[in-house]
């Protein structure tokens, strides 16, 4: 008996599959690996052009945006990513590289009050 292709559209069946692996290939941070999952979640939707006719984009742009030198203007991603049913948030990610630099989390008072930064911290706006 021979292998069985394995295609990672098989097992994205739910927005909020298509939401996990899009997410997991965001948090990566490598262009060319969202790129490639934004392709995948379109194969398990029925392909490029019925994403394309979902984000109201034409089935060229689409193309373009997602192909391995793609490089989607902000407005096709919104556009990409509404047509998944998903939606683009912003969290902060502690522990990122100058993270520490920028925001102060000494708030350790009774009720959480800010007991003062290093000023090398934040000196304008301490315990942001």
């Amino acid at each position: 008996m021979g292998s069985v292709a394995y295609k990672t559209s098989d097992y994205l069946n739910t927005p909020e599959d298509i939401a996990a692996y899009i997410e997991a290939a965001m948090e990566d941070g490598d262009e060319r690996v969202i790129l490639l999952a934004l392709r995948e979640a379109a194969d398990s939707i029925g392909g490029m052009a019925e994403l394309a006719r979902r984000a109201g984009l034409t089935r060229e742009a689409v193309y373009k945006a997602l192909g391995p030198k793609g490089n989607p203007h902000f407005s096709s991603l919104l556009a990409i990513l509404h047509a998944f049913g998903l939606g683009l948030g912003v969290t902060f990610r502690k522990g990122i590289k100058g993270s520490a630099s920028l925001i102060c989390d000494q708030k350790s008072g009774i009720f959480g009050e800010c007991l003062g930064c290093p000023e090398s911290v934040s000196p304008v706006n301490p315990c942001i």
